[in-house]
């Protein structure tokens, strides 16, 4: 039922349902979940990993910033850490997560993600995070370039590239 209200499988991405015919079963999906990553770490203070897999940034079981209950994704990310300060860096693909949301395409439709989270640990039990996202969709397929800058705020990009595109801002 879950399945069916959300037309999506939590933890998972494209799916399909089919009845099996040894087992008695109703309602029963197909999917696949694959994860592997490389990671190297370019120095004492900076990694650097490409893979294909879930991201959680933030604190709690389910974080509010960005949760690893959604399907796995291809993805670029840059940690560094220098003394109580966390630096993340994401660049995500996304597809769709069910097949009812693709139409006589071949192709499956992708939106872009490109993620900064700066935390800083007060003490050993207490930090304080920023987080900044742009989600976003364009007709080429194509990653915009502007947004590989580690650094910058999103919303300045934005702005010089005329962008159409979502951007979340959180804390923790």
């Amino acid at each position: 039922q879950r399945v069916d209200a959300l037309a999506a499988v939590p933890g998972a991405g494209l799916y399909k349902s089919y009845q099996p015919r040894i087992l008695d079963l109703r309602d029963a999906y197909d999917y696949y979940i694959g994860q592997a990553y490389m990671g190297v770490q370019l120095s004492k203070h900076v990694g650097l990993q490409l893979g294909h897999g879930q991201h959680f940034i933030g604190n709690g079981y389910r974080s509010h910033l960005l949760s690893d209950v959604g399907a796995p994704t291809f993805y670029l990310k840059l940690n560094t850490r220098v003394w109580r300060f966390h630096y993340e860096n994401v660049f995500m693909e996304l597809s769709p997560s069910s097949s009812n949301t693709i139409r006589n395409t071949l192709r499956v439709p992708r939106k872009f993600v490109a993620a900064h989270y700066l935390d800083f640990r007060v003490t050993p039990r207490f930090s304080v995070g920023l987080f900044e996202a742009t989600v976003f969709n364009r007709d080429r397929k194509q990653f915009e370039l502007q947004y590989l800058n580690p650094i910058i705020l999103y919303r300045t990009v934005e702005g010089a590239i005329g962008s159409p595109d979502n951007v979340l801002i959180g804390a923790n």
